[in-house]
């Protein structure tokens, strides 16, 4: 975090201990303080202003990657791992409530990231783990869960935490594609993005759903798991309106 506050990124500040140390240590545990950041949450997106907001929230997350790319000691971290054709596997072989037959169908479909080259990301990125007042972002938060990891995971995992805002809402997914093809351009102009991460990115936002889906069925949260598994099936029905939307922002 100090890395960060140094590279002049809005992140917490640790307030000392009366030990004069970063954090404190209770039952094998951490803790730390920090002030209050200013700011506030953009709400779900909507419209053309939705359109605007999630362009600077998209922005700020290429700020975020190119002070991360030259994090010192990325290897403390741990790496992202997660492959569709592991979690495939894995929801197939134990008792599902899930469509098994579309599931095996999309094993032949979903291409494997993991030579996509990795950096630290944040793992967490949405539009409630950052701040803006004004234009400018004013707090960026959570970064309990930095990974070292492709940078497309955060992208994707900011574009399809707002579709599942708002999924099950009339005509949602349909704006979200522009939702999505803005998040792409936004980062592009500021962080750069390969043809091999735009050819991915639909098995990205495949593999996020399946983690999200593996996660919840072990939490039996099944509201929420199927929730994902609507929205993996809907990636499934709409891949071309999702891939030509990452292509038209090229």
């Amino acid at each position: 975090m100090e890395y960060l506050a140094g590279a002049r990124l809005p992140v917490p500040r640790y307030i000392a201990t009366a030990a004069g140390q970063r954090y404190a240590i209770a039952e094998g545990r951490a803790f730390w303080l920090s002030r209050e950041l200013s700011g506030h949450h953009f709400a779900q997106f909507r419209g053309p202003a939705g359109l605007q907001q999630v362009e600077r929230l998209a922005t700020c997350l290429g700020e975020v990657h190119q002070v991360l790319v030259r994090a010192p000691n990325p290897q403390r971290f741990p790496v992202f791992r997660d492959s569709a054709e592991h979690l495939l596997a894995t929801l197939l072989d134990r008792e599902t409530p899930f469509d098994v037959d579309r599931l095996q169908r999309l094993r032949s479909q979903v291409a494997s990231v993991a030579a996509l080259p990795k950096q630290l990301i944040h793992r967490d990125f949405h539009r409630g783990n950052a701040l803006f007042t004004g234009e400018a972002a004013s707090g960026l938060l959570d970064f309990d869960l930095v990974h070292e990891g492709p940078r497309l995971f955060d992208i994707c995992y900011c574009a399809s935490g707002v579709l599942s805002e708002s999924f099950r809402e009339a005509g949602y997914a349909e704006y979200w594609l522009t939702v999505l093809e803005t998040i792409f351009r936004a980062y592009g102009r500021t962080a750069g993005l390969s043809t091999q991460e735009r050819s991915l990115a639909w098995s990205m936002l495949i593999t996020i759903e399946l983690i999200c889906m593996k996660s919840y069925l072990e939490t039996q949260a099944l509201d929420a798991a199927r929730l994902n598994e609507g929205m993996l099936f809907w990636f499934e029905d709409h891949r071309s309106e999702i891939e030509a939307a990452i292509a038209g922002c090229a």
